[in-house]
């Protein structure tokens, strides 16, 4: 009986050594499952990141073509008072002469507004 028990011991310490091994192995895999996990968590965060920044450079876009129509316009009224000053005696012209200087100051800070978009962009 002594010498059935002493197997079954050794039997026993074999077994035990296994299942140790397999829960390090399985503790280990636990490790580098976690660490992905973490790595992924960081890459969603960077991504996340990125799409504020893109939505931030879409808004400065949509403020940029605003700002585009503006001039436009401004240049089509400035082509039109151009084309009116001809035709209209002198007595207007100082008068046109003024609207054509204030959308030209108008267009000039709109430029200016433009300028600022695009260094805002290149940030």
């Amino acid at each position: 009986p002594i010498a059935a028990l002493i197997h079954e011991s050794r039997h026993l310490l074999r077994e035990h050594a296994h299942v140790s091994a397999a829960l390090l192995e399985k503790r280990d895999a636990l490790a580098t499952h976690e660490e992905s996990v973490r790595e992924i968590q960081a890459q969603m965060l960077q991504h996340s990141s990125l799409r504020a920044r893109v939505c931030r450079v879409q808004a400065l876009v949509g403020e940029q073509k605003a700002v585009s129509r503006g001039l436009e316009r401004d240049l089509k009224d400035l082509r039109r008072m151009a084309m009116i000053d001809i035709d209209q005696n002198e007595n207007k012209d100082a008068r046109l002469v003024e609207e054509a200087v204030q959308h030209y100051r108008r267009a000039k800070a709109a430029l200016a507004s433009v300028a600022a978009y695009r260094s805002r962009l290149a940030e």
